[in-house]
C-alpha cells in the first residue's frame, strides 16, 4: 500500500500527477480533469480505490490531493479540513502518510507567496522532512541538462536552499502535456518525455513505502501555517482521495 498526499496550489497539476501514477494500474482509475478549478473539483471530498500493480508486488495506492490555495478566493489563502475527509468506509481511509508530493509550476518558486509558504512548511513540518518530494511541473519544454540545473539552482540559491534540503525525496522536474495541443511532428518526442516522466514518478511511489506519517498531525499543523478562512464555502476537505 502507498498512502500519498499531494499538496499544492491550485492549477499546478495535482491531479495529473496522480493520473501518472497510477498510469498502469489494473484497472485504471483516474482524476478527472476539468477545465474550472475550486468551483466544480474540490467543494466535496471523493473516495476511489484501485489496485495497481508493479513487477513484483500488487500495490493499493491512496492518494490524497489537496489545494493550499483558491482561485476562487481572490488569491487569499484557503485552508482545507483534512480531519474532514474520512469517507463512511472507515477501512479505506489512510492510517498514514508514505510520500508527501509538494507541487508548484516551473518558474514560480520565486515568487514571494511560494517562498514564504515552502519555507514555513520546512520550518514547521520537520517530522515529514524524509518523506517528501517537491514536483516541479511544466518542464515538457526543459532539456535534462536544463532539469538539472534548475535542481540545482534551488538547492543552491540562498532564498530556496532550505526548501531543498526539507525534500527528503529529491526534487523532480516533470512536464505532461496536453498531446492535442502539440504539434505531429512533435508528439512522438513528447511522448517520449511523457513516459520518462511517469516512470520517475511511479518509482517515487514505490520506492516510499518504508515508513508512514499520522495524517491528522500533517492537517493540524497545516491548518495553523495557513490560518483561517474567511469563507467557510472552502473550510471543506476539497481533495480527491485514490
Amino acid at each position: 500500500k502507498r498512502n500519498i498526499l499531494i499538496i499544492g496550489r491550485t492549477g499546478t497539476g495535482k491531479k495529473t500527477l496522480a493520473n501518472q501514477i497510477v498510469k498502469n494500474s489494473t484497472p485504471s482509475t483516474v482524476f478527472q480533469l476539468s477545465s474550472s478549478s475550486m468551483e466544480n473539483n474540490t467543494r466535496e471530498p471523493t473516495l476511489v480505490t484501485c489496485s495497481a500493480r508493479d513487477d513484483h508486488r500488487k500495490l493499493l495506492y491512496n492518494i490524497v490531493i489537496w489545494d493550499t490555495y483558491s482561485t476562487e478566493t481572490s488569491g487569499k489563502t484557503s485552508p482545507q479540513d483534512l480531519s474532514g475527509y474520512c469517507s463512511e468506509d472507515k477501512e479505506d481511509v489512510p492510517d498514514g502518510i508514505n510520500l508527501v508530493i509538494f507541487t508548484m509550476k516551473n518558474g514560480a518558486l520565486h515568487e514571494e507567496k511560494e517562498l514564504k509558504l515552502f519555507t514555513s512548511i520546512a520550518k514547521n513540518f520537520k517530522e515529514t522532512q524524509d518523506i517528501s518530494a517537491l514536483v516541479i511541473t511544466g518542464c515538457e519544454s526543459l532539456e535534462d541538462e536544463e532539469r538539472e540545473e534548475l535542481v540545482e539552482q534551488v538547492k543552491n540559491e540562498d532564498a530556496t536552499k532550505d526548501i531543498a534540503k526539507f525534500m527528503g525525496k529529491g526534487i523532480f522536474p516533470v512536464g505532461f502535456p496536453p498531446l492535442e495541443r502539440v504539434k505531429a511532428a512533435l508528439k512522438e518526442a513528447y511522448q517520449d518525455g511523457i513516459d520518462a516522466d511517469s516512470e520517475t514518478l511511479q518509482t517515487l511511489a514505490n520506492n516510499s513505502g518504508e515508513m508512514t506519517i499520522g495524517l491528522q498531525n500533517i492537517s493540524k499543523k497545516m491548518k495553523e501555517l495557513i490560518g483561517n478562512s474567511s469563507d467557510d464555502r472552502y473550510n471543506q476537505f476539497s481533495c480527491k482521495i485514490l
